[in-house]
């Protein structure tokens, strides 16, 4: 039986793994997931993120019901940070308040992860689950403030996983917000 252990293991779910979970691996997602490696080594603080967030979004889409194509998602995990992982280290790995010119660079940080994919027509959902996931139900959300069903259901599990990665695991700006996972996952159910 899959523990919660299993779910937020920082290794690589094997290809049995994905198949499972309705990921089909081709050249395209070869490369997706190549990119995600080197980037993960830009910070200390992402080291396994994307395979963590990977497993998680593939469990959730797969309990909804699927209603994200496996493919778009597991390449939009791989994609999403493209932007952040471009930022300068001095940004990424700031431990005091940012200042504004540093919160607009992480705000554009969707938009880099979306051009890389948009060209690639086969990849559209993929590009606007990048693009779309910091954006908020609220509207507080950025790069457009988007509200409700103005955000693809991909970018809405994307947004719920990073949120329970960022309360799990250790982060620049978060150290001390790192908490339990069944305490993240309760407050995270109390916002959505």
């Amino acid at each position: 039986a899959e523990t919660l252990r299993d779910l937020f293991s920082s290794a690589a779910p094997d290809d049995d793994e994905l198949a499972a979970f309705g990921v089909e691996i081709n050249e395209d997602f070869a490369f997706f997931r190549s990119l995600g490696e080197p980037l993960e080594t830009r910070s200390q603080y992402w080291q396994g993120r994307n395979q963590r967030m990977l497993r998680l979004a593939l469990k959730m889409n797969d309990q909804a019901g699927r209603p994200v194509d496996p493919n778009q998602l597991a390449a939009a995990v791989y994609v999403h940070d493209v932007g952040m992982a471009l930022l300068p280290l001095e940004v990424i790995n700031n431990v005091s308040p940012l200042t504004e010119a540093d919160l607009q660079q992480i705000r554009e940080h969707p938009k880099i992860g979306f051009e890389l994919l948009r060209y690639m027509k086969q990849w559209r959902e993929a590009a606007y689950i990048v693009l779309q996931h910091q954006e908020r139900m609220d509207g507080s959300g950025y790069p457009y403030g988007l509200k409700e069903n103005e955000i693809c259901e991909g970018a809405k599990i994307m947004a719920i996983v990073d949120a329970v990665d960022a309360r799990t695991h250790e982060r620049t700006h978060a150290t001390k917000q790192q908490q339990a996972l069944l305490r993240a996952a309760m407050e995270i159910g109390k916002h959505t």
